[in-house]
């Protein structure tokens, strides 16, 4: 019976996840993608717990829900990309290329063909080891 009503509740879930994080204005801004998630994890909910067996049902959702909507947003993107406000802006161009060997911190070296440009090396302060 649990398998015939949760899968209503469960297309609003996503739907509160992404509200409590934004305005009604940016959640409807992501809106197909919160309905994929929702009504993918309710249909294999539903299927499973009717079809199949009383067990790993939602871990069966979850994993379908994960696949549909990476397939997804693959095709479909937001008009606007939402980040946190630490969140550091992209680089648009990499840094100029590097030659000789990098060094961090800690002593760990490579050659510099294998820095990709983007990321700064990590430094890590000795109380992490």
């Amino acid at each position: 019976m649990i398998g015939r009503i949760l899968p209503f509740t469960a297309v609003i879930v996503p739907l509160w996840l992404v509200r409590t994080m934004v305005n009604w204005e940016e959640t409807f801004e992501v809106l197909p993608a919160i309905l994929v998630v929702g009504v993918s994890f309710s249909v294999t909910q539903y299927f499973w717990s009717n079809h199949v067996d009383s067990n790993l049902v939602d871990i069966a959702s979850a994993i379908v829900s994960i696949i549909v909507t990476i397939v997804f947003l693959r095709f479909w993107k937001p008009k606007r990309i939402w980040r946190f406000d630490y969140d550091k802006p992209e680089l648009t161009s990499p840094v100029a290329p590097l030659s000789g060997e990098i060094a961090d911190d800690m002593g760990g070296k490579w050659p510099a063909k294998e820095y990709d440009g983007y990321v700064a090396p990590k430094k890590y302060p000795p109380a992490s080891c």
